[in-house]
């Protein structure tokens, strides 16, 4: 995302979140890590329509010592955050994902101010 981050927040899961079907316990902390970010903004006098909220997760395969940060595009579908880590991996010329079970270590929403668009008239 191009922009400017505005405000960000952080959260080390403790314990860490196994990444399985159903993910309520990893919806609920994200949406109170965005809470705090929409509290932050309102103190800088700024609405939440006015940024992007990207959201990322540092994961890692359980019995690998290896850590990645991913995008979070849904925090109800694990298979797109499994495909977004098994990208993760790919890139950097890691083991592949088969069968592996994963773990959220910490979560992360950053809340990015966008150009404004000229108007149009």
């Amino acid at each position: 995302m191009t922009g400017q981050v505005i405000t960000s927040a952080q959260r080390k899961l403790q314990p860490p979140l196994v990444l399985e079907a159903p993910l309520h316990d990893l919806r609920v902390a994200f949406a109170q890590l965005m809470d705090g970010v929409q509290v932050q903004l309102h103190r800088r006098g700024l609405e939440i329509d006015s940024c992007v909220l990207d959201r990322f997760a540092r994961v890692r395969v359980i019995g690998r010592a290896e850590e990645y940060v991913i995008p979070v595009e849904s925090v109800t579908d694990r298979a797109c955050l499994l495909d977004a880590l098994a990208a993760k991996i790919a890139q950097e010329g890691g083991q592949s994902l088969t069968d592996a079970r994963v773990e959220v270590l910490e979560i992360a929403v950053e809340a990015v101010r966008t150009p404004d668009f000229p108007l149009v008239r």
